[in-house]
């Protein structure tokens, strides 16, 4: 069965995420796409007059909120799954981990026990991608209103702010999570721009392509870092079924929670590669890697840190197998010349994006079959 893409648009107070979403839908339609969109639980359910902390407690509130996510975004996908002959995309108006910042995290893993599920599936395999658009009230203040919104609360700058830092990290730790803030200079077309940039960048929009930078960096502090969730990692490689295209399944997990994936890559030239990404089950994993696994590379195991810095999202792998000296540090790229601002808490010891015995398929190559 074909995978329909979902992505959550989701930020703080006064993002702009009514107007992305509009533009992107305008501009998806152009490239073939039917957009469907799940819209925002909280704001219908405040306009129906439910208001947390007046006619119902928080708990409830978001017990709410979680029910109408599920039930908006599994009419979406009934709805995607029912058209022929289109490319079907669903765009929602916020996740489910939003509400993480909204409630205590023991309370949030309450919910997601009573909905049947756990941070991973809730966060990783739920969603293609997550785009964090960043709220007015960082950098672009003057902008800032709540007046048109009849469900956002007034609130002060400090509060709205704090609320989109614990937002994004809600997020932090899905593999495809982008932040788009208020950039100096630039206009909010600019930022709509960027955020469009980004979703076509994940579809493959005109062509789907990995560009990372890579860094060899000393094993870091972790107490130094911000925000940042630990993601396991189980990768094999898998025989070549056409020449000059790499092929790879990982199991991802957190907290004994997985999710399953098979990659397809294939490098075109400086620090793009060709990917093509799809999830599988687990039966279908467990398949791939006893009966294609490459028997010349052993398996790969790591411990991957995600953190956004400077508004861009980092991954640090620190490698178990084999037990490597140095950590990894990577980030993707839209295009290869974008800029890329260091976290100061890593020491760089040098760049290593076109050294190919840092690339990890050779790494599995370095340990004994």
């Amino acid at each position: 069965m074909r995978q329909i893409p979902s992505f959550v648009i989701t930020g703080g107070d006064c993002a702009g995420k009514s107007t992305g979403l509009s533009r992107i839908r305008d501009h998806l339609a152009t490239l073939g796409y039917t957009v469907l969109i799940a819209p925002e639980a909280a704001t219908s359910l405040i306009g129906s007059g439910i208001i947390p902390g007046k006619i119902v407690p928080n708990e409830l509130f978001q017990e709410l909120i979680f029910r109408r996510v599920i039930s908006n975004e599994k009419l979406c996908m009934r709805v995607a799954k029912s058209l022929r002959k289109t490319k079907p995309i669903i765009l929602c108006d916020r996740g489910l981990m939003d509400g993480l910042a909204y409630t205590t995290p023991e309370h949030f893993a309450k919910l997601c026990r009573k909905f049947r599920g756990d941070v991973t599936r809730f966060r990783d395999a739920r969603y293609l991608a997550v785009m964090h658009l960043r709220t007015a009230a960082l950098g672009a203040e003057e902008h800032y209103t709540y007046e048109n919104n009849p469900a956002r609360f007034a609130r002060t700058l400090d509060e709205v702010r704090r609320l989109d830092e614990c937002t994004m990290n809600a997020w932090v730790g899905h593999p495809h999570l982008r932040v788009i803030p208020n950039k100096r200079g630039n206009t909010f077309d600019d930022k709509i721009n960027h955020l469009i940039k980004e979703i076509c960048h994940v579809l493959g929009e005109p062509v789907p392509l990995e560009i990372e930078r890579k860094f060899l960096v000393e094993m870091p502090d972790l107490s130094m870092f911000p925000h940042f969730a630990r993601i396991e990692i189980i990768q094999d490689y898998l025989t070549e079924r056409q020449e000059g295209v790499g092929r790879r399944i990982r199991a991802r997990g957190q907290s004994s929670s997985w999710v399953f994936t098979e990659t397809a890559k294939q490098k075109l030239s400086g620090l793009a590669r060709s990917e093509i990404e799809r999830t599988i089950s687990e039966e279908d994993y467990r398949y791939l890697r006893t009966y294609e696994r490459d028997p010349k590379r052993a398996t790969i195991r790591k411990q991957r840190n995600c953190f956004v810095w400077e508004h861009q999202y980092f991954e640090l792998d620190v490698f178990q197998q084999p037990a490597l000296p140095h950590a990894l540090l990577e980030i993707e790229l839209t295009h290869e010349g974008q800029t890329v601002v260091l976290p100061p808490f890593l020491k760089i010891i040098r760049e290593v994006s076109n050294d190919p015995k840092w690339q990890n398929s050779a790494i599995a190559k370095r340990i004994p079959v």
